[in-house]
């Protein structure tokens, strides 16, 4: 797959050496290999792109492909994260069960995955979610867990 092919295929027309600019810059801030991080971009691109044009069949597969590898974390973890960024406002609910597992997961990634996807959503019913977790991974997860609830708790009491 070139540049200029992954830009028309996903409509983003990004210049070549811009979408490679980009890629470049990424992989080498957070220490990614390029190649598989080209690749992760590529494929969540093309389910927003799917998302887009049947939300339903999109969320039905998504659904399904956590099912099938609940054991899995970092598949689960990257469900989670597309989640994140696909899911239109109003169909929050449709997927917050996944959410609430990651959220339960014992595997620090998933509930960091989890709670970026909470941070994005912002609803009562996340709210709850992250409320009714007891126990965290690691203390540094419990502290994102505790500021983004009480951010998410003030912007909602606001409305």
């Amino acid at each position: 797959i070139t540049s200029s092919g992954v830009a028309c295929f996903f409509r983003t027309y990004l210049p070549l050496q811009s979408y490679d600019i980009f890629v470049k810059e990424v992989s080498l801030k957070y220490n990614l290999n390029m190649n598989i991080f080209k690749y992760i971009y590529d494929v969540t691109l093309l389910v927003k792109d799917f998302a887009r044009m049947n939300k339903s069949a999109t969320y039905n597969w998504l659904d399904e492909l956590y099912s099938k590898n609940l054991n899995r974390s970092i598949v689960v973890e990257g469900i989670l994260r597309t989640l994140a960024m696909i899911t239109e406002k109003g169909d929050e609910n449709i997927l917050l069960p996944i959410v609430v597992a990651g959220l339960r997961s014992e595997v620090s990634a998933e509930q960091e995955a989890a709670i970026m996807v909470i941070e994005e959503w912002r609803t009562k019913e996340c709210l709850e979610a992250i409320r009714s977790v007891h126990k965290f991974a690691s203390d540094m997860i419990e502290d994102y867990a505790k500021m983004v609830a009480d951010e998410l708790e003030k912007e909602l009491t606001l409305c």
